[in-house]
């Protein structure tokens, strides 16, 4: 990140944090499967897995990312898009409720 984007990352983190709920949720801040092993469904099993932990305690689940090849994989997992944010490319906001 280096110090001279320091200031652009917090206030960027400042602006996500305002989009997530006061309540108690369970946050994705990170999943990536290495690319020797994409597609063979390791990731979908990480999600699934943080999934049912977080329905256990009856949490919902949030998210970013940047990666759009990536959006249909959240839906077909149940997620939903909530939010879109433009910061020179556009993050999308995604939330799977519990019930």
């Amino acid at each position: 990140m280096g110090l001279l984007n320091l200031k652009k990352t917090l206030r960027r983190e400042a602006v996500i944090k305002k989009l997530h709920p006061t309540n108690p949720i369970t946050y994705l801040w990170f999943i990536g499967v290495h690319p020797n092993y994409q597609g063979r469904g390791l990731g979908t099993q990480l999600l699934t897995e943080l999934i049912q932990d977080s329905l256990s305690i009856n949490r919902p689940v949030y998210l970013e990312t940047s990666t759009q090849e990536n959006l249909p994989w959240y839906v077909k997992l149940g997620f939903k898009q909530y939010y879109a944010l433009d910061l020179g490319y556009t993050l999308y906001f995604f939330k799977k409720d519990n019930y």
